[in-house]
Formats: C-alpha cells, sequence, structure tokens
C-alpha cells in the first residue's frame, strides 16, 4: 500500500528503508482500532503500530478514511502495551499515514 512503505526506518544506526514484518496482534478489528507490534528486518527496530479506521455510512455514498501510525517502542515497553490498549510509547518520533477520506 502506498505510504505504508518506503519510509526510513526510525531505529537507530545507520538510515535504511523500513522492512517490516508483525511481530503480534494486539488487537485486531472489533471496533475501529487495531494495534500491532511490528518489527524492522533490517535493525529489529520493534514498532507499536497503530490503525484507526473512520467509516461514513450515509446515504450519500460511502466514506473511509484510516490512519496508520508507526511508533518505535523499546523492549521494556512490550508488557505495558500488551496489558493496556491505550499505551502510548514514550518515543516522540512516528511515521504516519492517512489514507484520506475516499468512497469505498
Amino acid at each position: 500500500m502506498t505510504g505504508t512503505t518506503g519510509w526510513t526506518c526510525l531505529g537507530g544506526g545507520p538510515a535504511h528503508e523500513v522492512e517490516r514484518e508483525r511481530v503480534e496482534t494486539l488487537r485486531q478489528g472489533g471496533g475501529a482500532t487495531s494495534l500491532f507490534i511490528e518489527r524492522c528486518r533490517r535493525c529489529g527496530c520493534l514498532y507499536h503500530h497503530t490503525e484507526y479506521e473512520v467509516c461514513d455510512w450515509g446515504p450519500t455514498g460511502d466514506y473511509s478514511d484510516v490512519t496508520y501510525i508507526w511508533t518505535p517502542i523499546d523492549p521494556d515497553e512490550l508488557q505495558a502495551a500488551r496489558a493496556d490498549s491505550n499505551y502510548v510509547p514514550r518515543a516522540t518520533a512516528c511515521y504516519r499515514y492517512d489514507t484520506g477520506w475516499k468512497a469505498m
């Protein structure tokens, strides 16, 4: 998907394109937010990956917008992220991609 690949990994070390792989699903579907733990295959940087989906099923058309956010997470934060679906990672840097409103 455009925007979710081709960005620079936020892990330490020399700059490189992120190569993500899903490590764990914390919450999938069942609402508008899904949470995952992902890892960069090249450097091992862990990411707290959040997907927000907003839908408008209106009489004039069906529209949706999906926001993807990848925030680096330290290994010592994993347990807190697993225990609390509202956990906010310590890192302030993130990569964000929004699809924008579009017809379904």
